[in-house]
């Protein structure tokens, strides 16, 4: 029986967060996607929307692994912020060794951005609309 709920726990708790790691660093492996002469509006918008993106998701999972561990949640929203804000530098530091790349400290800030959305979200689930932490699973 506990058995069964390590492998349910693992598939849906842990593998979507390695995923998601993982579909982060690939996008970020793949060669001179930073350049452009002049990129456009839309262009500059896309890509750091996708940016916000990817580190609201990655930090709502993170946030499931903690909250998970039954942390307090505070130490759930801290620790949430600082681990995605910490795979955050990695990325951009891995970006600096891919060529046609470059690591931005400005992506970050915006990454930051994605992952502040996710944290203001759970919250406002829980406290404003009282939705529980059991349905956030």
């Amino acid at each position: 029986m506990a058995n069964k709920k390590i492998k349910k726990v693992f598939i849906f708790c842990y593998a979507p967060l390695v995923f998601w790691m993982g579909l982060i660093f690939y996008f970020s492996s793949l060669q001179g996607l930073s350049q452009r002469e002049h990129p456009d509006l839309f262009f500059y918008v896309a890509r750091k929307g996708a940016h916000i993106f990817e580190y609201f998701v990655l930090a709502f999972l993170f946030f499931r692994i903690f909250r998970l561990h039954k942390l307090k949640k505070k130490e759930t929203y801290l620790l949430s912020f600082l681990f995605s804000l910490a795979y955050a530098f990695s990325d951009e530091i891995h970006q600096v060794f891919v060529p046609g790349r470059e690591g931005k400290f400005s992506d970050v800030g915006v990454d930051m951005i994605g992952i502040i959305l996710a944290i203001v979200f759970y919250n406002l689930l829980h406290e404003r609309f009282g939705v529980k932490w059991k349905y956030i699973f």
